[in-house]
């Protein structure tokens, strides 16, 4: 009996047996895709689990790079306390007064005193001479 033959007999049966048919093969057809689509999850949970030779990066590698980290890690510890240190050593000690604060302690007559001054070399009296 082939399936062409099948199906002309199930035709000439009556409306609710030709549903039973429709219920029973829509079932097996749920559970079979039901079947698959477990059976593919299983093969995903177990590709997750055992990764592939392509994906394992080698131990030295990230030896490597942790040293490397430290390394830098270090570098910039004792780069922020030598800045540390100076910002410290630079608020302690007090910094001497700029020539321009200098000059304008200076009353008028002394800086006339610092020009006339035999010791000024030519050059830094030709110098005053152009800022005058």
């Amino acid at each position: 009996m082939g399936f062409s033959q099948k199906i002309k007999e199930i035709r000439s049966k009556p409306e609710s047996v030709r549903m039973r048919y429709v219920w029973f093969l829509t079932f097996l057809s749920t559970i079979v895709l039901l079947g698959v689509w477990v059976w593919s999850f299983s093969l995903q949970r177990r590709e997750l689990k055992m990764p592939s030779l392509s994906g394992i990066v080698e131990p030295d590698a990230f030896r490597e790079d942790k040293e490397k980290m430290q390394d830098l890690s270090e570098d910039l510890s004792k780069s922020l306390n030598a800045v540390s240190k100076e910002s410290q050593i630079s608020e302690n000690t007090e910094m001497p007064p700029s020539s321009a604060e200098n000059n304008q302690n200076l009353s008028e007559d002394d800086m006339r005193d610092s020009r006339n001054d035999s010791t000024v070399s030519p050059e830094q009296s030709s110098i005053q001479e152009k800022a005058e």
